[in-house]
């Protein structure tokens, strides 16, 4: 009765923050805007972003402070979903943390290929420094791979990340780092699915999984094809894991010979629908648009709450992101209809 109870509070929490999302005519508000202060002013008086933002100075606020304030948002969303008392399977829900994990080790392997680790503690997402399974504080100060290994030690990355670690002096293969993260990351969904859930909702996480999986691979092997031909494609793959696209596509995808080839083969998919012929090299709008397109069917339909949550916290991520390319644009004076087309809308 408890569960049945937490379950229905998440989902009608999580469909009233919903409602609370950027409208279209936020954003045609937001395109005429020609200065980042009046964009924060905007976001502040006008928008959900009002609490994050209360204290915030207008006229002085800088690009980057304004990014990292909208990208904490999110995060508080999520905590305040977990407000509820939910049942013993909650580990679900620890979804938001897991990908912030991922997305800070392959920070810092960015930073040590830059050269530039001591960088890091510039963008250190403090407000994520209680949740996470290892110390960001030790991130900061890592120098080299070995470091990066030391911090992550005693949590479940420290095997994913030592399988790929770079021979003696070389830069570290970001791409295969970035697979077995992420791979990884897959594979716990699953195990959680299959552990804690059956029927239905066992399957509406592995269709969940099969989604994120096809989209990354498509993303993954278009660049790979168009930047680094010479790269064996398979091993920067997600394999083995459940996928929405047959067999003999995915394979007549991989030996494509060119970005023109691979683009065709993945039109002939289910994810074809959403690929324009007006911009033919911008994979991840197109990919972007089918995982949008995904998460807004999911919010209406869906009766499981963590395929609920993991749409909503997916919709909020990409609202971020259409705010940040908003942003970038008014700062550097990209045309309207230039940052307009960017943008992952209704």
């Amino acid at each position: 009765m408890l569960e049945s109870f937490s379950s229905k509070a998440i989902l009608t929490k999580a469909r009233a923050m919903y409602g609370k999302q950027l409208t279209g005519a936020d954003y045609q508000e937001l395109l005429r805007k020609t200065s980042v202060g009046e964009i924060a002013s905007y976001l502040k008086n006008q928008t959900h972003y009002r609490e994050v933002l209360e204290n915030v100075q207008e006229t002085t606020i800088h690009r980057g402070q304004l990014e990292d304030l909208l990208r904490m948002e999110r995060f508080s969303r999520y905590s305040r979903l977990l407000h509820y008392q939910f049942s013993k399977r909650d580990e679900v829900y620890r979804m938001l943390i897991y990908e912030a994990e991922t997305e800070q080790i392959l920070t810092s392997m960015r930073l040590i290929n830059a050269q530039s680790p001591e960088q890091y503690i510039i963008s250190l997402p403090t407000f994520l420094m209680e949740h996470t399974s290892f110390d960001l504080m030790k991130l900061a100060r890592v120098k080299s791979f070995e470091d990066l290994l030391g911090v992550l030690r005693k949590t479940p990355y420290y095997e994913v990340v030592r399988a790929v670690a770079p021979a003696p002096g070389r830069l570290i293969d970001l791409v295969a780092c970035e697979t077995a993260l992420m791979k990884f990351s897959e594979e716990r969904m699953l195990r959680i699915s299959h552990r804690d859930f059956s029927g239905a909702q066992r399957r509406e996480l592995e269709k969940l999984v099969s989604i994120r999986v096809d989209i990354y691979n498509i993303n993954t092997l278009f660049r790979i094809k168009t930047f680094f031909p010479q790269q064996d494609a398979l091993r920067c793959c997600i394999s083995g894991l459940p996928s929405r696209i047959p067999k003999s596509m995915r394979e007549r995808m991989l030996a494509s010979e060119t970005p023109q080839q691979f683009l065709q083969e993945v039109k002939n998919t289910i994810y074809g629908a959403f690929f324009r012929d007006d911009e033919p090299y911008s994979i991840e709008g197109s990919t972007q648009r089918a995982r949008f397109v995904r998460d807004k069917s999911q919010m209406r339909d869906s009766s499981f709450a963590p395929v609920v949550v993991a749409a909503f916290l997916s919709l909020c991520r990409t609202e971020v992101n259409n705010l940040i390319n908003i942003i970038e644009g008014v700062r550097y004076g990209v045309p309207r209809e230039d940052i307009e087309a960017l943008l992952i809308v209704s």
